[in-house]
């Protein structure tokens, strides 16, 4: 993941694409959603978040 690059929790991602939160835990546990564990909680790229949500035709809102 680039240094400085925004990045969101799974509750946070699910929000942004109005999905609910384990949808997008399923799809990192299934390794088709790329995210780094810290701790127990996931941690999720928005660039990742980006393209897992493009290959499935939804977008995300510009910061």
């Amino acid at each position: 993941m680039p240094t400085g690059e925004q990045t969101y929790t799974v509750p946070q991602a699910a929000r942004l694409l109005g999905l609910p939160p384990e949808h997008l835990r399923r799809a990192l546990r299934e390794g088709t959603l790329v995210g780094t564990k810290r701790g127990s909680q996931w941690v999720i790229p928005r660039s990742a978040l980006e393209a897992w949500a493009k290959a499935r035709g939804l977008q995300i809102p510009q910061p």
